[in-house]
């Protein structure tokens, strides 16, 4: 079963160096969103609110990005 890394980049780049090994490309973007989801409901990182992208990169065993998530919020005047 192929592996993939999920790796975070919200004003800090997060690598994963463990992976998760997944049957196909429908699990990938299933664990991405979930794994997104998780990450995003605790607020995330203070950097995600100020419009700039907050993303996710997931890449293969070689290296090849095969899927990218990307999120971004910013805080504006009521």
């Amino acid at each position: 079963m192929p592996r993939y890394f999920f790796h975070v980049i919200d004003g800090l780049e997060i690598r994963d160096d463990q992976g998760v090994d997944l049957p196909d490309m429908n699990a990938v973007r299933a664990y991405a969103m979930q794994a997104s989801g998780d990450m995003l409901k605790g607020g995330g990182h203070p950097d995600l609110w100020n419009g700039e992208d907050w993303k996710m990169i997931v890449t293969d065993e070689a290296g090849r990005e095969v899927a990218i998530l990307r999120f971004s919020a910013q805080q504006v005047a009521a």
